[in-house]
């Protein structure tokens, strides 16, 4: 091997080094009162918002910060020293023998593995030191071991719009309407809790529908919830009447505010603009409605 491919590995390698004892920097961060960087479980959960270099923070899941909140938790420290004999997990700046380059994948890094035990607290464990874990080959790709598990809110979005409830188009009257005639829509404005398990942590969801959009299926639209049973022109009423005869797709779509609560009874909002989902096709028969004239007393 020659001097400057050598040196080029050892740069390759430096960074993942560094990542390692980063995460379990993280990890040990102590608890702070903000919302929605959350942390737990084996080295701490951690849920930041995914959309920015930053932490965001905020009493009800908005703002802005590097503020973590964390639910400490007992966890493993990993350290991956160079697998050469002149290196101990004190002293592991050799990267140069050839014990460190002995793997099957070209570019990886053959590393002796140490592990340390850590307290809900952050602290070492009483009397717990390096632990020999062994050696494994690790390329320059390989994220870091220990440390906390990393949630990110679009995990937590993900896993709401699953859950979400379903969306149902309701009319009065129900299968057919007639031209001219205003026809009643509304829809359900239930609140609905739900639990997602997001990287195996158990997330309570509550879902509020907050955002109404009709499609009347003959170009118009409309919004809001309606209201079951309303007169025509009652206040908060949705209706619409159609113009001509034949069959239409009603379709609606909610939206939801999102509030989630973490393990440790810590909550938060998803961000603007929530969760939404759109209904199936309602199809609707518009009729005509006529006079016969006769000749009957």
């Amino acid at each position: 091997m020659n001097a400057r491919h050598s040196g080029a590995r050892r740069h390759l390698r430096l960074p993942l080094l560094l990542v390692a004892v980063l995460a379990v920097v993280v990890g040990v961060a102590g608890p702070a009162a903000a919302d929605p960087d959350i942390s737990g479980e084996d080295g701490g959960v951690v849920v930041k918002d995914d959309d920015t270099s930053t932490d965001q923070a905020g009493g009800d899941g908005g703002g802005g910060g590097d503020t973590v909140i964390r639910i400490p938790r007992p966890y493993k420290e990993y350290k991956y020293v160079p697998a050469c004999s002149a290196n101990t997990v004190d002293n592991g700046g050799d990267w140069m023998c050839g014990g460190s380059t002995a793997c099957p994948e070209p570019g990886d890094i053959r590393y002796r593995v140490y592990t340390r035990q850590h307290d809900a607290d952050g602290e070492v464990a009483d009397g717990a030191d390096w632990e020999d874990a062994g050696v494994e080959c690790r390329g320059p790709n390989d994220p870091p071991e220990g440390g906390p598990v990393q949630i990110t809110i679009a995990d937590i979005a993900d896993e709401a719009r699953k859950a979400a409830p379903a969306t149902v188009v309701q009319v009065q009257p129900a299968t057919k309407s007639f031209v001219n005639v205003p026809t009643n829509f509304f829809a359900d404005t239930a609140p609905l809790d739900a639990t997602v398990t997001v990287l195996g942590q158990t997330i309570g969801l509550r879902f509020v529908p907050s955002g109404f959009a009709w499609t009347y299926g003959d170009g118009a639209t409309g919004t809001g919830p309606g209201v079951k049973g309303a007169a025509v022109g009652a206040a908060g009423a949705v209706e619409h009447a159609y113009g001509r005869s034949g069959d239409v797709a009603v379709t609606l779509t909610r939206t939801f505010d999102v509030t989630y609560t973490l393990p440790g009874g810590v909550t938060g909002t998803l961000p603007a603009p929530g969760i939404s989902n759109t209904s199936v096709p309602y199809p609707l028969e518009i009729g005509e409605v006529q006079s016969l004239v006769t000749n009957d007393r």
